[in-house]
């Protein structure tokens, strides 16, 4: 049996595997079906076909999507130029309808009479207050004389006077004698000034030349200070206090210290020569009452004693007693 069964596929074999020679002039086709094209051929192909067929329609269909979303934003571009103004944007909320409106207004005045009934009916808000514009105080005379120089309130005083003469004797009885508390005081600060600047080590005397350069400075100071405030009230022509004031002012010279060497003195003679001679004149210029002239002389008495610049003062005053009796 089993040979019986191989012997017809052997010879089945055969005749696929050999084509028929039964005539001459044909030539046979092999089948399709049973040759398949060779696998390297067939695959690059159908591969390379796929993949065209995939961009081309990719590319269709990219250009009609950008086609259609081209449409949609011409057409809500047209449709937003035709829309109303008062159509709400995609944000804002959409206006009420005349009916809710109306029945929310008909609630609240409703509402608002139900509550008014039985209570006095409110006042109407109050309009906020317009700001006011800031006016400026007025400033008192005093303050504001407070703050100009010297040169200022003569120039004032003047212009007053020239306005209104009228006034200008009234002016003159109520004019205050000078305060020389200021002057007395500068002349104390200058003073300390020069005994504070003698060096603390020193070989020989405190009235030596090495002290005197030391020194030198603060009494040039001293010298001018009390010099040009004597001039400033000899000018102002109050007779009464140039007299005081060369008294304080002699006090203060008088302990200036005596050096070694004469020619070192020079500052303090020049203060005795131009108080005495501020003195004489303010005298000669005066018109004082008796008993004063004898207080000043008697002070003017006292003060020789240290420097005879001052005799001369005194010989003035006597001359005037004279006249006076």
């Amino acid at each position: 049996m089993d040979r019986q069964v191989l012997r017809p596929l052997s010879s089945s074999r055969s005749t696929l595997g050999t084509p028929s020679t039964t005539n001459e002039n044909t030539v046979e086709i092999p089948d399709s079906f049973l040759t398949p094209p060779p696998v390297e051929l067939y695959v690059p192909t159908v591969l390379h076909s796929s993949l065209q067929e995939y961009g081309k329609l990719k590319r269709k269909l990219n250009l009609a999507e950008a086609q259609y979303q081209l449409h949609q934003n011409n057409i809500v571009k047209i449709d937003s130029d035709d829309e109303d103004e008062n159509i709400p944007g995609s944000f804002e909320t959409p206006p009420k309808t005349p009916k809710q409106c109306q029945k929310k207004k008909v609630s609240i005045t409703n509402s608002h009479s139900d509550n008014t009934e039985g209570a006095t009916p409110r006042l109407p808000p109050k309009n906020k207050k317009q700001r006011v514009q800031r006016k400026a105080k007025p400033v008192p005379i005093a303050t504001q004389l407070g703050g100009l120089t010297t040169k200022q309130l003569i120039d004032l005083v003047t212009e007053f006077t020239v306005k209104y003469p009228q006034l200008e004797e009234e002016i003159c009885e109520l004019i205050p004698s000078p305060d020389l508390t200021s002057m007395e005081q500068r002349l104390d600060y200058l003073h300390h000034n020069v005994y504070k600047s003698f060096p603390y080590t020193r070989w020989g005397s405190s009235r030596d030349s090495f002290c005197y350069k030391r020194v030198k400075t603060h009494l040039d100071a001293f010298k001018k200070e009390c010099i040009d405030q004597g001039k400033t009230l000899m000018n102002s022509e109050s007779w009464e206090a140039v007299i005081n004031y060369i008294l304080i002012a002699w006090k203060f010279v008088e302990k200036l210290p005596n050096w070694d060497n004469p020619a070192h003195n020079v500052q303090k003679k020049q203060c005795f020569k131009t108080l005495a001679t501020i003195c004489k004149k303010a005298l000669k210029s005066s018109c004082f009452e008796k008993e004063l002239y004898h207080s000043i002389k008697s002070r003017l008495e006292a003060v020789v004693e240290f420097d005879g610049a001052m005799n001369s003062c005194v010989e003035e005053v006597t001359a005037i007693l004279k006249k006076m009796s």
